[in-house]
């Protein structure tokens, strides 16, 4: 397993110190303008916190509101949707066959917020099939 090259602090700190002096939440893009020399880039941060406003709560920083997006999910929940699909016997079972499978279903959670949070689409399928699917 590869090691850290950054703390979660030494994360936690550069994004403070980016947010330093803003009236409006940081956005990654504008943390990526304002990150100290030699700080982790925000795609580094967004993925040891889970997502941007996960990474911006865990500074103490304001988030982000979502506009027109769906809230926050927890892991039970988007396991839960992977479990739908999975018990779907129309489906594959493959990443690619989620991602068309969400797109007909409105309220399920895209592939990529699948993958991104449990890291490979294997890792979700192994919790999902410990899920019961509501």
């Amino acid at each position: 397993m590869a090691q850290q090259k950054y703390t979660d602090q030494q994360m936690l700190d550069a994004l403070r110190t980016a947010a330093d002096g803003l009236e409006t939440p940081l956005s990654a893009k504008a943390y990526d303008a304002l990150r100290p020399a030699g700080a982790p880039s925000g795609l580094t941060i967004n993925k040891r916190f889970g997502g941007w406003n996960a990474s911006l709560q865990a500074a103490g920083l304001p988030t982000n509101q979502a506009s027109g997006h769906k809230a926050h999910r927890s892991d039970a929940d988007l396991a839960s949707w992977v479990a739908r699909y999975l018990a779907d016997p129309e489906t594959t079972g493959s990443y690619g066959g989620y991602a068309t499978w969400s797109k007909n279903h409105p309220d399920a959670p895209s592939a990529h917020t699948i993958r991104y949070r449990f890291r490979t689409w294997s890792a979700a399928v192994e919790v999902a099939t410990r899920t019961e699917v509501r």
